[in-house]
């Protein structure tokens, strides 16, 4: 592919971009056909670990497995899309294609400037992922909750989302930009709260006040509502009934019995996104009281917490993922729903901030 035909091409920008080199693997025929929800391929195809190869009008298309991580695409049928337009055809010549074509998967490395090492890449992601401490649960409080102020609007409010590939905020109906909800402002309130008075910065009260200030114009919370009632400045819970910074989870984390905490722990996880963020925020509340209680849960219960983290962490942007993002400032520190889809969400990083608080909890006792 001549990079000089691209849109964005310029010598420096060249100069420091970023290769990634994909080796494909062994083709395997899947069916593509068209279903009721949209372009179905059998077997599965998977964003990230998956690419597609078909022949349409005497033209190779080839799908990378990293194209929707880079170009922020989400159905397939997109992703086939940008590969016609890559080769040459008509964004919809891959329906000539229907039926058989190839998935395969690929050794990939990334180069993230000219001349640095290559990096292996799993499922399109660099390794190595970042493993759960204090630390490293620490950094990405920072990065998160800086990330999350830059989405405060003029207007008051929070930006729906955000694509790093595009450089370019959700549309909303009403105006250049969607706004976020008011139960995801409330959450972005609640966390915004526990932060201001965990590393005591002026700008985290102040982002809590504004977003506050905004719930109460909407209607859609009160002040005292909308920010924990009781507890201390580090968000810490307990069996006394002291609210944590995740305000009724973290309440509800901590004072669930030996019983429904063996339930938890024996519960396979949500698919749901946020459903998950929310169960390791109990899970990591559940285990700070089981600790100072002295209950025999309290190993497991922290076990369980790092194995979430090795889950949450990696769906942070952070500098390994420079590369991706059209203007990185713009892009780090946000939490994506999946590692193979960049897409970035308000709600998503202020409940990720939630669970990282409770873990900060854990963690650092």
């Amino acid at each position: 592919e001549d990079l000089r035909t691209q849109e964005g091409f310029t010598p420096l920008a060249v100069r420091g971009a970023a290769l990634r080199i994909d080796v494909g693997g062994v083709l395997e025929p899947v069916e593509l056909r068209l279903g009721p929800d949209g372009l179905e391929c059998d077997p599965a195809w998977e964003p990230g670990r998956h690419g597609l190869a078909l022949r349409v009008d005497g033209s190779e298309v080839i799908a990378l497995p990293g194209d929707p991580l880079d170009e922020d695409l989400e159905a397939l049928e997109d992703v086939l899309a940008r590969a016609c337009l890559r080769a040459g055809l008509g964004a919809q010549a891959w329906r000539s294609a229907l039926g058989l074509a190839y998935r395969f998967e690929a050794e990939s490395f990334l180069s993230p400037a000219p001349g640095a090492s290559p990096l292996p890449l799993q499922h399109s992601e660099p390794t190595p992922f970042p493993e759960p401490s204090a630390r490293a649960v620490g950094e990405a409080l920072e990065a998160g909750a800086t990330w999350l102020g830059a989405q405060i609007l003029p207007s008051g409010g929070l930006a729906a989302g955000y694509s790093p590939a595009r450089d370019a905020f959700d549309p909303g109906g009403e105006g250049p930009v969607a706004e976020a909800d008011a139960d995801a402002v409330s959450t972005a309130v609640r966390a915004f709260e526990a932060l201001a008075g965990r590393l005591g910065r002026a700008a985290f009260a102040a982002a809590r006040d504004h977003l506050t200030a905004w719930l109460r114009k909407r209607g859609g919370a009160s002040g005292e509502g909308s920010r924990p009632r009781t507890g201390r400045a580090d968000g810490s819970a307990g069996p006394a009934g002291r609210t944590g910074p995740s305000g009724d989870l973290s309440r509800r984390g901590a004072s669930l019995g030996p019983d429904e905490l063996r339930r938890l722990l024996g519960s396979a996880p949500p698919s749901s996104f946020r459903a998950r963020v929310r169960r390791l925020t109990d899970l990591a509340r559940g285990a700070s009281w089981a600790r100072e209680r002295g209950d025999a849960l309290a190993q497991p219960l922290r076990e369980a917490v790092l194995s979430e983290l090795r889950w949450l962490l990696p769906l942070q942007l952070a500098a390994r993922h420079r590369h991706l993002c059209r203007h990185p400032e713009r892009a780090l520190g946000g939490f994506r729903r999946e590692r193979a889809r960049p897409h970035l969400r308000a709600a998503d990083t202020a409940e990720a901030l939630l669970a990282l608080l409770a873990c900060a909890d854990l963690l650092e006792r």
